[in-house]
């Protein structure tokens, strides 16, 4: 019998502080993944040494597609620490599941 392939649920979980107030956001990776890419092509953004780097206008409109999809917080900031998180979470799943069919 073949080894079963674990699938990670894709499901994050944020919470963001803002001095004595904190927020709250469970999502999923997959959508938030997409709207990065979207926003990203949206901004046209270049590689530079095999890493696409955002830029001011980029984060900003980031931060306003993270709401339409319930993000709490909309800043530039945050944008770009989830922007961050969802692609290095998406790489890492990626891989995992690489390992897991090659074995």
């Amino acid at each position: 019998m073949p080894k079963p392939i674990e699938l990670d649920s894709g499901n994050l979980s944020f919470v963001f502080r803002d001095g004595e107030k904190s927020h709250s956001w469970d999502t999923d990776l997959i959508t938030v993944k997409l709207t990065c890419e979207r926003i990203e092509d949206k901004h046209k953004l270049v590689q530079k040494s095999g890493i696409i780097q955002g830029n001011a206008a980029f984060f900003a409109d980031l931060g306003k597609e993270l709401v339409a999809i319930g993000c709490p917080v909309a800043t530039p900031t945050v944008a770009a620490r989830v922007w961050g998180i969802v692609n290095d979470k998406f790489n890492a799943s990626v891989k995992d599941l690489a390992k897991q069919i090659a074995r």
